[in-house]
Formats: C-alpha cells, structure tokens, sequence
C-alpha cells in the first residue's frame, strides 16, 4: 500500500469524489459473489470487528476495496488519480482513522439519514444463510408503498434489479433478486465504467453517473433498513456530502480533526432557486397551428435555463453534479460548503443571475433563489424531525426570495424600462 499516511494527506477533490461515489460498490459485487473481489488478505486493514472481537464486520466494504482496485487502475488511464488511494479511503467508511476516510464516513451516515445500527450479523460466515442471503433476494420497495391515505396504507410493491428501462420501471407486488441478477447488473456496470474515456473531470464524472443510474437505480442500498433508498440515490448524495464537507475541510486554517467536530457545527449550506413566472411564460400564447410547438420550446427553455443557473452557482463553488440534490419543475436545491465567503459569493451571484433574466426576459421570468440556509450534520438526522425542520425553514428562506423578485438587478442596472429603450 506504500506510504499510507503520506499518501491519504495528499489526497486530491477528485479522490475524494470518486471514493464516496463509489464506496458501497462492493454490495453489488458481494451479493454476485465475485470472488475476485474478495481479498480477505485485507481483512484487518478494511474492516472493523464485532462488539466482542471475534470476527470482521461490514464485508461489502472489502469488496467494495477489491472492485475499486480493478476499476480505478482503468480510470487512472483517463484521469489524475491513484488507485490505491480511491480504493483504500472508499473501502475503509466503516473503520475510518484518517481524516480522508472519516470524510467518506460522515458523508455515508448522513446520506443515510441517521447513524445506522451496527448489524453484526452483516458479515459472520455463521449467519450467512441469514443476512447474505437476504442482501441477495431483497428487492427495492417502491416509496409509494409508504404512502397512506385516510388510515389506509398502500400495498407492498417493489422494483426487480434490472437496467433502466421503461418496463422495468413499473414497481410489482411480488420482485426477488438472487446471484444472476447481480452477476448480469455487476458485469454490465463494469463494462459501462470501463467504456468511460473522458479524460475532463466533469465529463467523466456525467458519464459515470449515466452508468450508474442505467445499472443501480434499482439496487437497494441498505437490506437492513426499510429497503426504499436504491444504491444510486445513496451514492449520489454521498457525494455530495463528501465534496462539501472536503471543500470546507480544506478551507480551515486550525489543526481541526474532523471526527471530533460537534453535531452542531454549520458545516453546510442549502440553497434553492425557482422560477417565478412559468405559468404566464408559458401559456401567453396565440392558439394557431404553431402553438403545441412553442409550448414544447418554452418548456425546454426553462428546463435548460435552470439547469444552466445550477450549473453556473457549481462552478462559482467549485462543487460538481452530484450536489444539486434535487432539479425538476423549474425547481432546485443545492448542497453548498459553508465557506466563510459563501454569503458574499452567494450575493454576487445572485445579482449577476438577476441582471442576465432582466436583460433577457424583460421580467417576465426571474429564478429567486434563497438565502444559505447554514446546516449541521444533526439537522439532517431524521430523528426529532431535524431533517422535516431543515428544509421547512429552507423553505421560507425561498419564499421570501420570492418577495424580491429581480431586487438585486433592478438595484444594478436601474429602471428597466430604461434598458428596454436602449435596445431598440
């Protein structure tokens, strides 16, 4: 493994991305049992051991560090990283001790929503005929089986592991999963990863996330737990935890060490931005024969423009694809690092997405985007209604935005009339 510590105190913002995003792979390679992944000669440098000592838990993180070995030495032909560094800090989330690996820990615990309990029953060669094969024949529970309406609950349906595709995507009463799915899923994922050749970060990173989705959507992440987070949700916002909490890590001057910080700690920021105006944008039209396809424009038109807004405040951050945690109907949310300039940074871009909608759009369309609302790992914890509560005062941050619509902009270039005028 060579120097270790020296190695894990170098670790680059595109390690650390790639180690999150891909730490829980080794659950698609355990439960297709590829043995190849499996190297227990590692055991005691990747996992950690019982309460009671006898034996080694969590052992999807093994393979998770076999996979990783393979696969990062063909994504180190494209892009600037060190296999062994990706492979080492991914597998080790469950028995973190550098800092490097206990940014891939927190991140983990807190796509999860709360601390899981540890389930010792995870990895015993004992109790293999109980957990593992569970993990195997455990299908994704579709989030509508949670829905109830007047008392009355909605039955049990779920997603069979199965590439993306539109028969795949209706949720049944009865789905089982077992070795030859996860085989078909595992072998196909590779070959995806494997095909990646784009040698800019971003890029490559659109790409993997197009693999990932097509082979995992219906991967459950967790057979524990309720089984209705699939392993491409979870690894997403792993991510972007991961990237955040790095950006702000890095950004600290003191000597902090970044398992002892308190719950509390505002380490992060949430943002939202929402198109005012699409109905009027949208519907303003004269009925003739071209109707239908201006209206299929405009829709386009909002859904690229807000896109491009999420995409513009990414790169004023310096943050990637996975931390816009939610995009659709005109609609965002961001996950920020909160950096000491953030709320400056955040003022400039504001005005500068205000003057751009003023010009463009003469004010019949605007994107209000909140202020940072500053977040700490406990106000994602869905214990206590944190998480409920986090993104109701999110919430309200939005809707005052919306009372001042283009403010920013108008104060900038003044009158718009004004502007109007001069362009004629």
């Amino acid at each position: 493994m060579g120097n270790t510590a020296l190695d894990l105190d170098s670790i680059t913002y595109e390690e650390i991305v790639l180690a999150a995003l891909l730490h829980d792979i080794g659950k698609i390679a355990q439960r297709a049992e590829d043995k190849s992944c499996e190297l227990t000669e590692m055991e005691g440098q990747i996992l950690p051991k019982a309460h009671n000592g006898e034996y080694y838990t969590h052992r999807h993180a093994l393979y998770t560090f076999g996979a990783l070995e393979k696969l990062c030495k063909e994504i180190g032909k494209y892009l600037n990283i060190r296999p062994n560094i990706v492979s080492k800090v991914a597998a080790r989330h469950h028995a973190p001790s550098h800092w490097a690996e206990h940014i891939i820990a927190i991140s983990d615990r807190l796509s999860s929503g709360a601390d899981r309990k540890e389930n010792e029953g995870d990895t015993t060669q004992t109790q293999k005929g109980s957990y593992f094969e569970r993990a195997q024949n455990q299908s994704l529970q579709s989030v509508f089986s949670s829905v109830s309406i007047n008392s009355k609950t909605a039955e049990k349906t779920f997603y069979k592991a199965a590439p993306l595709s539109r028969n795949a995507s209706y949720p049944v009463i009865q789905a089982k999963n077992g070795k030859d799915i996860y085989s078909y899923i595992w072998e196909g994922l590779q070959k995806s990863i494997y095909a990646i050749q784009e040698k800019d970060f971003n890029h490559y990173l659109a790409a993997l996330d197009a693999a990932l989705e097509h082979w995992t959507w219906a991967v459950p992440s967790s057979t524990i737990d309720q089984p209705d987070i699939s392993l491409y949700d979870h690894a997403k916002t792993t991510a972007a935890f991961a990237t955040a909490l790095f950006t702000w890590y890095k950004e600290q001057q003191e000597n902090i060490k970044i398992d002892q910080l308190p719950d509390n700690k505002k380490i992060y920021g949430l943002i939202t931005g929402d198109v005012s105006g699409i109905q009027d944008y949208l519907f303003d039209l004269r009925t003739d024969y071209r109707s239908t396809k201006i209206l299929r424009a405009r829709s386009f038109e909002i859904r690229a423009v807000t896109d491009s807004v999420a995409q513009y405040i990414l790169e004023k951050f310096h943050l990637n694809r996975f931390c816009v945690l939610s995009s659709a109907g005109g609609r965002f949310t961001i996950l920020l690092p909160n950096l000491k300039n953030a709320a400056s940074l955040m003022e400039e871009i504001r005005e500068e997405i205000d003057v751009f909608f003023i010009k463009r759009y003469m004010g019949s369309l605007a994107i209000c985007i909140s202020d940072i609302q500053e977040c700490a790992k406990s106000d994602f914890l869905i214990e206590n209604n944190n998480f409920r509560n986090t993104f109701v005062e999110l919430q309200k941050k939005s809707n005052l935005s919306k009372q001042k619509k283009l403010q920013r902009g108008i104060i900038k270039k003044g009158h718009i009339i004004g502007d109007y005028y001069e362009n004629i």
